[in-house]
This record gives structure tokens, sequence and C-alpha cells, in this order.
């Protein structure tokens, strides 16, 4: 039986392990002037900082095996988003939060399909920060 249990987990992640490597192989990365994601597909976003209106955390109930977590920078217009483990991610996280007062991470520890706006133009989550309301 345990056997059986070992063979599973082993068929499992060979078949997910591709998860992590599609999570870094997304590249972040921020300048003065906005914020861009870069697939291996090619494909690239971008966004500049001036237009953002909205940043939100995506979460789906696709984990542990598939990319259940996605930030999504968003203009009127427009959209960057990237999972949850992209190469840069930290960097970029910084300088949102320096970009950006009030905003707060949300949604971590969600294991359903859920959306959470993290900071939103002229609603800051100044709140949730220990500010007085």
């Amino acid at each position: 039986m345990l056997h059986k249990v070992a063979n599973w987990l082993t068929s499992l992640r060979a078949k997910y392990s591709s998860r992590v490597d599609f999570e870094r192989d997304v590249v972040v990365s921020t300048s003065d002037t906005g914020i861009a994601a870069a697939y291996p597909t090619g494909t690239v976003q971008t966004i500049e900082w001036a237009s953002v209106v909205r940043i939100a955390v995506e979460t789906n109930d696709s984990g542990p095996w598939g990319t259940d977590v996605w930030w999504c920078i968003e203009s009127s217009s427009s959209s960057c988003s990237f999972p949850l483990g992209a190469t840069g991610q930290d960097a970029a996280i910084d300088e949102i939060r320096k970009r950006f007062p009030g905003f707060q991470v949300l949604g971590m520890n969600s294991t359903s399909n859920d959306r959470f706006v993290c900071w939103e133009e002229g609603h800051a989550l100044s709140h949730f920060a220990g500010a007085d309301a």
C-alpha cells in the first residue's frame, strides 16, 4: 500500500514539476515609469505607474499543483499580472509598497477562487496599516 502511495506522489510530482518553472520563468521588472511582466511565450505586459487604479491578488483552487496566486496591477484600460513566485516579484512588491500608500498584501492564505483588492485609487487601505479611521 505504501509503495502505491509513493508511486502516486512521484507521478504527481513529475506531472506538475513544470509549475514552479513557469512561475520562475515569468520575469517582473520595474522602472521609474512602470512595471512589466515578461512571459516565456514572448508576451510582455506593461503598465505605467501613473495609470494604476487598482492592485489586487487573485487566487484559485488549482493549488498546490497549479499556479494559484496572481498579482494584478490594473489601469482603466489595461493590466499587468504575474504569478506568485515570478522572478523579480519581491523587488516589484517593494516598489509597489513605496509608490502606493496603504497597499496591503491580502489573500495569500486563500485556497478558493477569489479576488482581494490590495490598493485602489482614492480608497487607500490605510486603516489596515494601523492609521486612525
